[in-house]
Parts: C-alpha cells; structure tokens; sequence
C-alpha cells in the first residue's frame, strides 16, 4: 500500500515539476551515484555504472558540467593535452592544468 501511495505521489510530482527543475535532480541523483562508485575499490562497478550513468545524460540531454566527474577515473584514462607550439606533441595532465612547454632563454 504505501509503495502505491509513494508511486502515486512520485508520478504526480513528475508531472508538475518543469523539466529543467527534473534535469537537476536526475543531475544530483547521478553525481551521488558517479561519487559513490568512483569512490570504492572495486573496478566492476566502475565499468558497468559509470557507462549508464553516462548514457542516461547522454539520452536525456544532462550535462556534468557542475563537478569533477570522469566517465574512467583519472588513473585509467588520463587525458592528453596538446600544445599549441607543437600540435602533434601530447602531454599528459589535468586538461584544465595549463602546461608550459617553452623552452626557457634564461
């Protein structure tokens, strides 16, 4: 009875929230649960969660753009950032890291 009762309530509240109020919640609900499994030891969830994460937003037009979530975590999939002296050159880094690659004429 009470999970018809929470259903009912569930479905009312769907149905009068805006769609962008709705986004950000599906957005909080999926950065709880990107914290939770990149959080563990485990590397199962990490390839089965995180991917479904990835393709409810994908699906539903829900961006993260608010945290540091990554679809692998960073010791997985460390991110190439190019130079703009030598555009084949890569250097691995955070690619928000701004990276010096001058050479110094000290």
């Amino acid at each position: 009875m009470q999970a018809k009762i929470v259903g009912m309530l569930i479905s009312l509240l769907l149905r009068a929230l805006p769609p962008e109020l709705l986004k950000k919640f599906v957005d909080i609900a999926l950065d709880f649960v990107e914290d939770k499994v990149l959080g563990t030891a485990s590397t199962v969830d990490d390839a089965i969660v995180l991917p479904l994460c990835k393709l409810i937003r994908n699906t539903f037009g829900i961006p993260d753009d608010d945290g540091p979530h990554s679809p692998l975590p960073r010791e997985i999939a460390p991110q190439p950032i190019s130079t703009d002296e030598n555009p084949g050159e890569s250097v691995e880094g955070d690619p928000g890291e701004s990276v010096d690659t001058s050479e110094s004429t000290d």
